[in-house]
């Protein structure tokens, strides 16, 4: 329906002006104003937190990093991370709704179908606004894949271009997660493969491990190295390509091509009741070659967990220390019933750990200061996620102390300085790494003639950084 502009007000005119005006004369653009999320308005007079979920805990090997589920609105599970985790993600791999029409995708708790005029523009919308916080959350030699399909291809590409820039465009990697089979009646060509865009933050900057493929031959090729077996064998760079054809050359002459055996086998096991899944195994491969020994990798589409099982394999295989944090809402009771199930059988195989959190939220009073006062008493797990470190090892009504591995966290709630003391009696006593949070109304930080003799611990005041962060997401 178009817009009735006779009756807006001069100033209201001007406004309306000045924002056609100011729209980019060329990329993407979709109806922002009337594709706005529930989740907008309810952000309006509250903020998001996380709390853990208590009995969920899985932990069989201490020695290892803790893996994190977060249950809830992913575009809140990110908020939260960008306090926890601005700057520290390694891989962010998601698949989120195709958008084909036929309910697999829920905007404002209802279906989108394929007759919705506006249905581009919410896809749009949704996926904008979680990929701009996503972006945060990537170290300079992080990188990002979005597994999609032909219904939103063309306009995802543009947006990433938008967000991520057109120079860090890194390859559009084609799935064939089927071969084989005639057209159908309507198709001229039958419907066989995904798209994963692969994008990096910094095109200067991104990691990739250049792991090389060993092909053997009957044949001496100019070039070719010889192993202890007598056999003749090629390096093959990883990089330049996954399968397919390469060049040998014989005497220094163009020889003739060779058809290299596939790395990989993309028909994984499926999970009942997920029709969009990951392939498993490419995502191994990709995580092998785009990840640090202790890498972090985030899935904010979580679904059934697939993305735990490739890094749990590639950890157990490779001897990594990859740890995974995956976000998912309750939609259908898909974290309660499914992924967290599958999670719980996974980790006890492969011997891992995990934390389970679910969204929570804080009212905004109107006066700031007890909005901090409120986040401050509310904000343990967050500060517990940012540094993992879980372990309680001491609790007294203003201040608590954690552990893990050798590394302490102690947490002062109170604006009374009394008791910092005894927190700092009681921090002396333990050997390692220390870091303290510690209260304060003050938005320039702490008073550090409260903290002279504390010699080995670093000072973080709260809950200043954490309303920095959610006034730039939520504009309050």
């Amino acid at each position: 329906m178009a817009n009735d502009y006779s009756k807006l007000s001069k100033d209201d005119l001007l406004k309306t002006i000045e924002k056609l005006e100011s729209r980019k004369k060329y990329g993407l653009i979709w109806d922002e104003e009337r594709t706005k999320e529930q989740f907008e308005k309810e952000s309006e007079n509250a903020l998001p937190v996380l709390k853990e979920v208590k009995g969920k805990e899985i932990k069989t090997d201490p020695s290892k990093p803790v893996n994190i589920l977060i249950e809830g609105d992913n575009y809140h599970a990110l908020s939260v991370l960008n306090y926890t985790h601005q700057g520290k993600i390694d891989v962010i791999y998601i698949d989120p709704p195709y958008n084909t029409g036929s309910g697999d995708f829920k905007y404002n708790d209802k279906w989108v179908n394929d007759e919705d005029s506006y249905r581009h523009s919410k896809w749009l919308s949704f996926m904008s606004k979680r990929l701009k916080l996503a972006k945060n959350l990537l170290k300079e030699s992080g990188v990002i894949l979005i597994q999609i399909d032909d219904n939103e291809i063309a306009q995802l590409k543009m947006l990433m271009d938008d967000i991520f820039g057109e120079d860090n465009f890194r390859n559009n990697i084609i799935w064939a997660y089927r071969t084989g089979g005639a057209p159908s009646k309507k198709d001229v060509f039958s419907k066989k493969h995904d798209y994963i865009l692969f994008y990096s933050k910094n095109r200067d900057l991104f990691y990739f491990n250049r792991l090389k493929e060993k092909i053997i031959y009957e044949k001496n090729f100019f070039g070719a190295k010889k192993d202890d077996n007598g056999k003749f064998y090629a390096d093959v760079n990883l990089r330049d390509f996954i399968e397919g054809e390469f060049t040998l050359m014989k005497d220094g002459v163009l020889y003739k091509k060779i058809n290299v055996k596939p790395v990989l086998n993309l028909s994984s096991e499926r999970v009942e009741n997920f029709p969009s899944q990951k392939p498993k195994g490419l995502m191994k491969f990709l995580f092998e070659v785009l990840t640090p020994q202790n890498a972090v990798v985030l899935d904010f589409f979580a679904g059934s967990g697939s993305t735990a099982y490739s890094v749990l394999e590639l950890n157990k295989e490779e001897k990594r220390n990859i740890q995974f944090i995956l976000c998912t809402n309750n939609e259908s009771n898909i974290c309660y019933d499914f992924c967290y199930p599958r999670l719980k059988k996974l980790l006890k195989e492969f011997k891992a750990n995990l934390k389970y959190f679910k969204n929570s939220f804080i009212k905004k009073p109107i006066n700031r200061d007890s909005l901090k006062v409120r986040i401050t008493q509310e904000c343990t797990e967050m500060l517990c996620l940012r540094e993992g470190i879980f372990e309680e090892v001491k609790k007294t009504d203003d201040y608590r102390i954690f552990e893990h591995n050798d590394r302490f966290m102690g947490v002062y709630y109170s604006l009374e300085r009394a008791e910092l003391k005894s927190l700092k009696k009681d921090l002396d006593k333990m050997k390692g790494k220390k870091i303290l949070y510690c209260f304060t109304l003050d938005p320039l930080g702490l008073d550090k003639k409260d903290f002279r003799d504390w010699k080995g611990v670093s000072l973080e005041p709260i809950p200043q950084k954490i309303l920095d962060i959610y006034e730039d997401i939520y504009e309050y």
